[in-house]
């Protein structure tokens, strides 16, 4: 049944197609197959008098077996995680296609995956490995942008370029070393890789250096260091060190963990300045991460501005609350004080920190109590210029997802250090 969503948008090729069949058309329904396995999906049309939006849908070619197909992806405002009428796809009469039709920004860059026959319930009440496995690519649509789930890619006619991601043979590549880290003070291990730039010095006049949290994300999904590569050989940033750090407990120690900042400027920080070359100014030094860390980042350089300068937050987690439970946002009957950290800022004098932070505006959902990270990050944003710090604030058109912070971390770089 067509929803609040979706009830005013139809695809004049589906409509095509069923009026077709409506006057016994035999081939048209053979017809249409044969086109989409050409041009592949999903569909875009244009909206008549709309210079922003177009329809786009989704198809499902189902078998004797499917008795209904959902659609897992942030486009939809609410979706079966929350509401799952609303992506439900429709039935064409009694033929074995299945559509979706919804409006997205010419310029949206998404990801999406499909799950034929899924519970029609709210995704807290799936076991994960349940979840996992019922989503499926679109065997219809050849793209897709490979993470921990392989996920079907759409980007939109107007999607703006991501230029500095994918590898320039003709460029330098850096080096980056790995090694392991035991922390007495956590009591516990992980991985740290190092990047150095290109004829990188050990000697002469310091770098200025990164650190990012999720190092293994953002060197595997995220194109870091091609990013970095490209940026350095176009003469774009200068040549700089990387610090790509892992947590073994990522929720806890990214979540505005004071010992975590503490670990950070007692063992991490020392460290990299007695072993590579890299300032000490900390105008000149970087912490960044995505989603929580980016609100880690936030946090790291609100305690220890002296070390850290400059904040580069995608999509940053600034909705959080101390008392929160990361894994049940839609637990609470009374909404609870949210956006701790940004409150910490308008209650502080203004500190020495430059940020760029970024959100999506797909970002936009809301599971009960919890303020959606769109919201959160603009309301840091009116903060902070309330407060008189730099900023450079970025909204682009797609989610919560790698595929959109692979190309912001080059708008990042360029807005904290770019050299032209």
């Amino acid at each position: 049944m067509p929803t609040k969503e979706t009830e005013s948008l139809v695809s004049p090729r589906i409509n095509r197609l069923k009026q077709d069949l409506e006057v016994g058309n035999e081939t048209a329904l053979d017809e249409f197959w044969h086109e989409i396995t050409e041009k592949g999906t999903p569909l875009i049309e244009p909206i008549l008098g709309d210079s922003q939006y177009a329809l786009v849908t989704f198809i499902w070619r189902g078998n004797q077996e499917t008795k209904h197909v959902v659609l897992n992806t942030e486009l939809l405002r609410s979706g079966w995680w929350n509401h799952w009428e609303n992506a439900k796809f429709t039935r064409l009469l009694q033929t074995d296609l299945y559509y979706l039709t919804c409006r997205a920004l010419l310029e949206a860059r998404f990801v999406y995956r499909i799950a034929p026959n899924a519970p029609l319930v709210h995704v807290k009440d799936i076991p994960p490995s349940e979840y996992a496995a019922m989503l499926q690519l679109d065997p219809l649509n050849p793209h897709k942008f490979v993470q921990d789930l392989d996920r079907s890619l759409v980007e939109m006619p107007a999607a703006p370029p991501q230029p500095w991601w994918p590898p320039r043979p003709e460029n330098p590549a850096g080096r980056v070393e790995l090694r392991s880290w035991h922390s007495e003070s956590l009591g516990n291990d992980r991985n740290i890789g190092v990047y150095t730039p290109p004829n990188y010095a050990p000697e002469g006049d310091p770098y200025p250096w990164l650190l990012l949290f999720d190092g293994e994300i953002y060197t595997t999904h995220i194109s870091a260091l091609t990013t970095l590569d490209n940026l350095i050989a176009a003469g774009r940033i200068p040549p700089l060190v990387v610090v790509l750090l892992d947590s073994p407990s990522r929720e806890p120690e990214l979540y505005c963990n004071e010992p975590f900042t503490d670990f950070l400027v007692q063992e991490i920080v020392p460290w990299v300045h007695q072993t590579y070359q890299v300032t000490t100014d900390p105008s000149q030094t970087i912490v960044g991460g995505m989603s929580a860390g980016g609100l880690a980042a936030a946090f790291t350089s609100f305690r220890y501005p002296e070390v850290f300068g400059n904040i580069l937050s995608q999509s940053g987690a600034f909705g959080w609350f101390p008392e929160i439970n990361p894994s049940a946002f839609w637990s609470y009957e009374i909404p609870p004080e949210e956006e701790w950290l940004t409150r910490q800022f308008a209650r502080r004098e203004r500190l020495p920190l430059r940020f760029y932070l970024d959100v999506g505006l797909l970002e936009s959902k809301r599971d009960d109590a919890t303020i959606t990270l769109l919201c959160a990050n603009r309301h840091l944003r009116d903060v902070l210029q309330a407060k008189g710090y730099w900023l450079h604030y970025a909204e682009f058109c797609g989610g919560h997802q790698y595929i959109s912070w692979r190309g912001t971390l080059a708008e990042g770089l360029l807005a904290l250090i770019g050299t032209a």
